[in-house]
């Protein structure tokens, strides 16, 4: 039943979570630009990790039937890896050694983008807030970066470059 204050008119938020409807405040009232900036940054920040991190596991996935990405260009090589015991553990080899890290390595892209892009839609003011969650999402990126030019090729080094930018863009607008 309707609240006695509300006179028979639609409630203007919504009902037990008092957030306001489009009809309840002004177009712009309250809009912090920069927050928003910041926001978008941010936002756009995770993006490259989930599709770079969905990539490199499909490859991996590809790869397990018809060897063609994320595999060595010498078929000696891989069966040199299949060969290859780890010292570790002797009933593994390099090869599935090798599968294992390349898809952890892509789970791990995955849920960074994925947790800080939930967080960052769930409430972006409370995130850029807490500074220290806010430390890691700048870091992460970085340590990606600095991974991708000394390490890896051309297309990581763009995705997580535009990722890192954005994230250093939205950790100085939120201080």
């Amino acid at each position: 039943a309707c609240p006695s204050t509300c006179s028979g008119k639609p409630a203007r938020h919504l009902t037990g979570f008092g957030f306001p409807t489009k009809e309840s405040r002004p177009i712009g009232a309250g809009v912090d630009p920069v927050a928003q900036t910041a926001k978008a940054l941010f936002i756009v920040a995770t993006i490259p990790f989930i599709v770079l991190g969905t990539l490199h596991n499909l490859y991996m996935l590809m790869d397990r039937w018809r060897p063609s990405r994320i595999t060595p260009s010498d078929p000696a090589v891989r069966a040199a890896m299949e060969g290859a015991r780890l010292r570790i553990h002797r009933t593994t080899d390099m090869w599935r050694a090798w599968v294992g890290f390349n898809f952890s390595h892509g789970l791990g892209a995955i849920v960074f983008g994925l947790v800080f892009l939930l967080l960052a839609l769930d409430d972006f003011a409370r995130l850029s807030g807490t500074r220290p969650l806010m430390v890691i999402a700048t870091a992460v990126p970085l340590i990606y970066l600095y991974l991708a030019i000394r390490y890896w090729f051309i297309v990581p080094i763009i995705g997580i470059g535009i990722g890192a930018a954005a994230m250093l863009g939205a950790f100085a607008l939120s201080f």
